[in-house]
């Protein structure tokens, strides 16, 4: 099981599509899975976010282990632009009435999600 946030989601689908049978689930929230406009502003290492980058690219061309992502994403993310990039096709997109890409973190709904998801 993977738990991550922000460009940790990326990585998390990477290994798993790298590693087939390794990883049951993972629970990502408030992954660019489409990339994220900021990803131009290329500072923070927000280069591989991009929206048309190689990694991006790469990373939704394997679509096998999809169905085993649990995505939690915020009804307004302010560093996913457009907030529409942080929903991963053929995944279980969750969505949480709260404003912010940290601010996500501590929402009780958040956290009654992955319980959920958990158990």
């Amino acid at each position: 099981l993977f738990l991550s946030h922000s460009k940790g989601g990326i990585i998390a689908k990477y290994y798993m599509d790298q590693n087939e049978d390794s990883v049951r689930c993972s629970i990502s929230i408030a992954t660019p899975y489409l990339g994220t406009i900021l990803g131009y502003i290329r500072i923070f290492s927000l280069n591989e976010v991009i929206p048309n980058s190689s990694t991006i690219k790469r990373m939704l061309s394997v679509t096998k282990n999809n169905q085993k992502i649990v995505n939690i994403y915020a009804k307004v993310d302010n560093h996913i632009l457009p907030n529409k990039n942080a929903i991963l096709p053929g995944a279980r997109n969750i969505m949480i009435n709260v404003v912010g890409h940290t601010r996500i973190l501590e929402d009780k709904k958040t956290q009654e999600a992955i319980d959920k998801e958990l158990l």
